[in-house]
């Protein structure tokens, strides 16, 4: 049950989809961990594979920087973009299509302009889908606890961050450091990528529901009103109607005789 409405009393925000929040979260964590699977699969060979391609380290280090200054700086348009539109469901399978579409012809493009094209567009997906993606995360996590709700999500993406670069190596070494097969192997996760965010689209097309149904109205929390008296208070007596005091008359002291 989320949070919110554990303590309210409120029964577990589950939208029109009947996907709850912890589903959504695991979810998407998974697609985070196919994401991850890529294109750090990818990363992980980025610089011998453009050397192969007759890159020197200049090059390398320029490609590898401009793709990172992308994916950090372009943030800074894509979120705003994402607040202005609140298209965040097409911001965040636009950023996801590029990032998996730009791996596989990775290994198969032989020429280095277009395999540095390739670097720099998966490094702006990622910049496109951010800050799109960790908002749809944060209307779920209202629900189960935003610190717990991003942890699982979190794990979940280094698993595919350390599954991926550990898969490529291995069919490089079976293949003979032939590119082409250890980054094609990354076309089946990014087809599930893919697969999965249509499908969570079309269950959860509006997840700010989860936030709206654990914000509890007015009231609900708290009753009005002044908080009751405990039973161990004691009360004075108060009058009955039409009673009145009678005010007291002073008492006059006689002088005691000499």
């Amino acid at each position: 049950m989320g949070v919110r409405a554990a303590r309210a009393g409120l029964p577990d925000p589950v939208p029109p989809g009947g996907i709850g929040p912890w589903r959504f979260v695991v979810w998407f964590g998974v697609v985070s961990l196919l994401a991850d699977f890529v294109y750090e699969g990818a990363r992980s060979v980025t610089g011998p594979l453009l050397a192969s391609l007759g890159a020197s380290a200049l090059v390398v280090g320029v490609v590898t920087g401009a793709g990172e200054a992308a994916a950090l700086g372009l943030r800074l348009v894509s979120g705003p973009l994402a607040d202005r539109t609140r298209r965040f469901w097409g911001l965040s399978i636009g950023g996801y299509a590029l990032t998996v579409l730009s791996v596989p012809p990775l290994g198969v493009v032989g020429v280095l302009w277009a395999a540095c094209a390739l670097v720099i567009a998966e490094r702006v997906g990622r910049a496109v889908r951010s800050p799109a993606k960790d908002t749809l995360l944060a209307h779920a996590t209202a629900a189960t606890g935003r610190g717990r709700g991003f942890a699982v999500h979190e794990a979940m993406d280094q698993v595919g961050a350390l599954v991926g670069p550990l898969t490529v190596a291995g069919v490089l070494a079976l293949s003979g450091d032939a590119y082409g097969p250890a980054l094609g192997v990354l076309a089946a996760p990014g087809a599930a990528v893919l697969g999965l965010l249509f499908w969570l689209r079309a269950r959860v097309p509006d997840p700010e529901a989860y936030e709206r149904q654990v914000t509890a109205p007015p009231g609900t929390l708290a009753p009005a009103g002044p908080p009751p008296c405990p039973p161990s208070a004691r009360r004075l007596p108060t009058p009955a109607a039409g009673h009145q005091h009678e005010p007291r008359r002073p008492v006059r002291r006689h002088p005691r005789p000499r």
